[in-house]
């Protein structure tokens, strides 16, 4: 979720090594099933973008334990395309690479001027900012991982 004073917005996102992968606006209600239709285009979507095979050994999937990432739908979806998940450390926030950029995308959209008024404007400026996060701040994160695990 983007919250801001005006509204807020719900996206689903992702990142990979090489950059920023798809930005998402989820509209309604999001159900185990909408999420996995989202991951079914967009995930991979992100790893054809990115030249990434993803049946890769080196390819892990990262996501927190929201509901509707460990619905029966979900799971099920997951095991069936064989995506290899890092389990989620609930005490340590510091090794979601996403978390920690998604801090930064919103640092970013509350330096925009004018500030977004509406839900439109907060999405087109959640897109932008999302393509703009640099390759060198994405380095920094997963090069943070092993002082986060140690």
């Amino acid at each position: 979720m983007v919250p801001h004073g005006r509204g807020s917005i719900i996206v689903w996102r992702c990142l990979t090594e090489f950059g920023p992968g798809q930005l998402v606006l989820i509209e309604g209600r999001l159900t185990g099933r909408k999420y996995t239709e989202v991951l079914a285009e967009s995930y991979f979507e992100t790893l054809h973008n990115y030249n990434i095979p993803w049946d890769s050994a080196d390819l892990v999937f990262q996501q927190d334990y929201n509901p509707k990432h460990t619905f029966k739908v979900t799971t099920n979806w997951i095991d069936c395309h064989n995506i290899k998940c890092l389990p989620w450390v609930s005490w340590s926030s510091g090794i979601s690479i996403i978390e920690n950029a998604w801090e930064e995308l919103d640092r970013r959209i509350q330096k925009q001027v004018p500030l977004p008024q509406n839900k439109k404007e907060l999405w087109e400026a959640a897109q932008e900012e999302w393509a703009n996060i640099l390759l060198d701040y994405i380095d920094s994160l997963y090069d943070s991982l092993p002082a986060c695990i140690n």
